[in-house]
């Protein structure tokens, strides 16, 4: 709700003002993530009598950007609010300013809102807010000696953030990363704006899913860091993980998996790789050990860390990305049965090849060495040392 000024018995013939600058969002996305919002101020006459628009006297609204443009292409498009039609209205680029000049009266004891839609083209720190707008109010001439003039400058100013979350269940606990958008004031080159996989976005908040989706339904999918192949208890696997590292940045991945499934990533084991150094854009392959005794009833969850050199599944972290993953593993299967004929000496190599038709046989006791391209088609050597009969 808008407040008028007031100064009471004796008011002033016109106080033109300008007042409650205000930025929204505060803070606002990077300008990597498309940052964008609105700037809003309230424009005025507290005076006891109409602020006539006088030719080559009227009021005049200088408004500076600052680290934005215009959110439209057309920069008097991005120019909205109830009083914004008072004015006339015109933007120079080569300083980030409007210029809106009195085109009407404006009443007695009355104000009106007016809104920019503006759009992040540099990031600014929370220790230095530089992201939004200054307005100076130039009042007419004619007022000149009859009103006040410590409310004709109003500024609003707010910073840049971004964050990635986890979404893995809550159980797991909460992962963040503060994305580090920021650059050397020297270099001009990021500072450590590294993330996992091809892609970033920012996240308002965790979305804690069991399907480690939340993440992707709400917003891009950017999680791309690795891409598992088949889980199978007892195998060693080669896992690639692909990182992105802008400039001078560097990163430390830590990763984890919940084995037993019991909703956590604290087991002994669970830490299966990390802490491990990227210092450039790349793919370094993990060795992947999967325990025999890995939860095979119902899926589990893995959790990857690029950022600061913590060894914590939960946590903040200060630059990075998190990706949690839904994997499934499974039983190793056994060597298909196959059979043989006719009765074979020992120490008489025989190839076996699953759902081959193969002719009854029995074999006579003693040492017989076969291959066997069963299990994943992989050529195998084995013995079978008693009288052993076999069929289709």
């Amino acid at each position: 709700m808008l407040g008028f000024v007031f100064l009471g018995a004796g008011a002033q013939k016109w106080n033109p003002y300008a007042v409650r600058a205000a930025v929204s969002p505060a803070p606002m996305l990077p300008h990597e993530f498309g940052g964008n919002g609105e700037l809003t101020f309230v424009v005025g006459n507290s005076g006891n009598e109409v602020m006539k628009r006088v030719a080559d006297q009227e009021m005049t609204l200088m408004i500076t950007l600052s680290y934005g443009v215009p959110a439209d292409e057309d920069p008097l498009a991005s120019v909205g609010g109830p009083w914004a039609g008072k004015f006339r209205w015109s933007y120079d680029p080569s300083l980030g300013t409007y210029m809106a000049v009195q085109k009407e009266d404006i009443p007695a004891a009355s104000e009106g809102l007016v809104s920019i839609r503006y759009k992040v083209t540099g990031n600014s720190r929370s220790s230095a807010p530089a992201n939004g707008f200054n307005v100076n109010l130039q009042q007419p001439p004619y007022t000149n000696g009859v009103n006040l003039t410590h409310d004709d400058d109003v500024s609003a100013y707010t910073f840049v953030r971004a964050y990635d979350y986890g979404d893995a269940p809550a159980s797991y606990g909460e992962a963040v990363h503060e994305i580090d958008v920021f650059k050397d004031p020297g270099s001009g080159n990021y500072l450590n704006y590294v993330y996992l996989g091809r892609s970033v976005d920012a996240e308002p908040s965790g979305f804690h899913t069991s399907g480690a989706d939340g993440d992707d339904l709400n917003g891009s999918d950017d999680e791309d860091g690795v891409v598992f192949p088949e889980l199978i208890r007892g195998d060693t696997v080669a896992l690639p993980v692909v990182v992105t590292i802008h400039e001078g940045g560097y990163g430390v991945l830590n990763a984890w998996i919940d084995w037993n499934g019991d909703g956590d990533f604290t087991d002994p084991g669970e830490k299966f790789a990390g802490p491990v150094d990227f210092f450039e854009s790349g793919t370094k392959t993990l060795t992947l050990i999967v325990p025999t005794e890995a939860e095979i009833s119902k899926p589990v969850y893995a959790r990857f860390r690029l950022g600061e050199n913590k060894g914590s599944p939960a946590g903040s972290h200060e630059w990075g990305e998190v990706e949690d993953y839904l994997l499934t593993i499974r039983e190793k299967e056994t060597d298909q049965e196959s059979k043989i004929d006719p009765v074979l000496p020992s120490g008489v190599p025989v190839k076996f090849q699953d759902y081959d038709y193969i002719t009854p046989a029995i074999y006579a006791a003693g040492s017989v060495v076969f291959k066997s391209m069963a299990d994943n088609r992989q050529e195998k050597t084995k013995t079978i040392t008693d009288k052993f009969s076999v069929t289709p």
